[in-house]
């Protein structure tokens, strides 16, 4: 039994029946899968601390898909679909975080991520293969260079057009978004290769996301807890103000994320479980945008397409 607390949500309908006598206003219906566009689970499934994938119900009230990101080049894996529960689809995404990498070893772990994705290219069943490059990027906080850093993302770029597959991009540092943003122009020739850039929240240049949305039609923004934090008044009015301002565009271009086990949900009152984390933020941002014409439901699904398509599913 799920013990997360979401406003207006029923969270025991995510992955058991109820009976509606809960005094929640909102049940997710059956029908509707649950995705997370960007997770960091666990290798072994069984060792995740998550009523969400170890609950056993008969049958599964509903289908879940987690887009696993593998970012640190030491726990890389091919995807094994064999040790997941029939409900629960894991597509793993493969990359080298500007944090996790060593200039000293750097060659070897770009030969090494080319291995891994040339196995996954000759791999026949799609529940193998390697969905995403990523996520890769850009980060202030890391110890490398940003000049190692800036070479590594290059190449992973590289890597992802060679093989065809979309990127999943990480920036932290507002300072540094136009360089990730320029690192894109100049090495992708085709504008219309998929892109997934997680985490976007009031810290981000909105001015870059814009020009990132506006030259990349087939690129989203990856939503999860972080928005809800609300940490500088400025930077927050400004965020909130930019998704109202973009809420005619936003449902095809939003991917809901939890980054977990990272970033929960400031309105998240009890165990941290990703289904729970979905839906606080779809909420936060129902309420932020209040369009009548929308709510956390049909924000939920719009980027349930938008996972679908970034990730080929």
């Amino acid at each position: 039994m799920n013990h997360c607390f979401v406003d207006n949500f029923c969270v025991a309908s995510v992955s058991s029946h109820c009976d509606q006598r809960c005094g929640q206003r909102n049940h997710i219906p059956s029908d509707i899968p649950i995705y997370d566009g960007h997770i960091h689970l666990n290798q072994m499934t069984s060792k995740i601390q998550s009523d969400l994938l170890s609950i056993k119900v008969t049958p599964p009230i509903r289908q879940f898909y987690f887009i696993n990101n593998n970012h640190k080049p030491d726990e890389w894996q091919i995807p094994n679909p064999s040790l997941n529960s029939s409900h629960v689809h894991i597509r793993s995404t493969i990359g080298i975080h500007p944090k996790y990498f060593t200039p000293k070893s750097l060659y070897q772990t770009l030969d090494n991520l080319r291995t891994y994705l040339e196995i996954s290219h000759h791999n026949q069943s799609p529940e193998n293969k390697i969905v995403a490059v990523g996520e890769c990027g850009l980060d202030e906080t890391s110890t490398t260079s940003i000049k190692h850093q800036i070479f590594v993302f290059e190449k992973q770029i590289d890597l992802a057009m060679q093989f065809d597959l979309p990127i999943v991009l990480h920036c932290r540092g507002s300072h540094l978004y136009k360089k990730l943003f320029d690192c894109l122009k100049s090495r992708i020739s085709d504008k219309n290769q998929r892109l997934h850039w997680h985490c976007i929240n009031s810290n981000a240049n909105l001015y870059i996301v814009d020009l990132f949305l506006n030259q990349f039609p087939n690129s989203y923004i990856g939503l999860n807890g972080s928005i809800t934090y609300e940490t500088n008044f400025e930077n927050t009015l400004m965020f909130k103000n930019w998704l109202i301002d973009r809420s005619r565009y936003l449902p095809d271009r939003l991917i809901f994320e939890t980054d977990y086990p990272y970033l929960s949900p400031r309105n998240l009152h009890g165990t941290y479980d990703p289904s729970c984390a979905l839906l606080a933020t779809s909420e936060y941002l129902s309420k932020t945008i209040d369009d009548t014409n929308q709510n956390a439901l049909s924000y939920l699904q719009f980027s349930n397409r938008n996972i679908e398509t970034m990730y080929a599913l």
